[in-house]
């Protein structure tokens, strides 16, 4: 006999069996999630650093060579780009695996924050006298930034907010006629649906919230 559950639907007939996962639950996801966080918004917090300091600096500078430097990059630019780079992408990772849909998602929001936060770096260089590189920069990178997060939000912000399963894995509902999207596809596919709870939406809230503000915190203390 077979262990395998069988889900049934909400019109009462079975669906296809479903194997479930190794990596599922409350174990995987709440920890998931906290580090995805953590290691996205530690590792955007030193790109914004860095960012920052390199374009007070004209936007410009070098480290090693044979050659004389004439604007010398300070240590934390040097490590922290391509550490903050790697990590970024590390955490688009963990959360893409072991964050699954539950919370607000960091493979849906990492991207915009990115670009978003490093074009407001470009603004800057603006009051610098680089107006041209700028404007240009700046909103080429704020666009790339919002276009992906407005098609995600066409299905309504709860999507990127709560996240598209509970912390058992179990889907949320969609509103009638929610479109698919690249975080939401396969929403129709579901075998069972949940109507998120108050408890949903505060346990969601407080590990994203919490996980961004340390590794926000972080970033600023390494940075310091």
């Amino acid at each position: 006999m077979s262990s395998t559950p069988t889900y049934w639907t909400p019109t009462g007939g079975p669906s296809v069996p479903v194997r479930p996962s190794r990596f599922a639950g409350p174990a995987w996801r709440i920890p998931g999630a906290i580090a995805a966080w953590l290691m996205f918004t530690f590792c955007f917090t030193l790109l914004y650093q860095a960012s920052g300091v390199l374009s007070g600096l004209g936007g410009f500078c070098a480290s090693g060579g044979p050659y004389v430097i004439e604007t010398p990059c300070p240590d934390t630019v040097v490590w922290a780009f391509p550490v903050g780079f790697i990590g970024v992408v590390l955490s688009w990772g963990i959360g893409l695996y072991l964050q699954r849909g539950f919370s607000a998602p960091v493979i849906v929001w990492g991207w915009p924050i990115l670009f978003v936060g490093l074009g407001i770096q470009f603004f800057f260089m603006i009051a610098l006298g680089a107006v041209l590189v700028g404007i240009l920069c700046g909103t080429l990178f704020v666009l790339m930034g919002l276009a992906p997060l407005v098609f995600e939000l066409r299905a309504g912000p709860r999507r990127v907010i709560l996240g598209k399963t509970n912390v058992r894995d179990v889907r949320f509902t969609d509103k009638p006629g929610a479109p698919r999207t690249f975080y939401a596809f396969g929403r129709d596919d579901a075998a069972v649906t949940a109507v998120p709870t108050p408890g949903d939406w505060l346990l969601s809230l407080l590990v994203s919230s919490g996980s961004i503000a340390a590794g926000v915190a972080l970033g600023l203390l390494v940075m310091s």
